[in-house]
């Protein structure tokens, strides 16, 4: 599992999942920005910023999660995500 981080660099509750998601090594992350990345952005239907997705090897989307998260609610989100594909 992969997760996807959809902002901005002048978003500031991006800034603040960005720093929310530092030390988090449970999975890769990866940072796509609105400005640079628009094809991505129009691939996975991002409208709201920050996004986070929860994908899978072969880039399927598990799930979704729209705007701020705290370091303990993404901590209880991929571990659902984690517990509900193991079930």
């Amino acid at each position: 599992m992969k997760i996807l981080k959809f902002g901005a660099s002048w978003c500031s509750p991006c800034k603040a999942l960005k720093e929310n998601l530092k030390g988090f090594d449970k999975c890769e992350i990866f940072d796509f920005d609105a400005d640079i990345n628009p094809e991505i952005f129009e691939k996975y239907g991002i409208r709201k910023l920050p996004t986070l997705l929860f994908v899978d090897d072969e880039g399927e989307e598990i799930k979704r999660l729209v705007g701020g998260l705290s370091k303990e609610r993404l901590e209880e989100e991929f571990d659902y995500v984690v517990n509900e594909r193991n079930t």
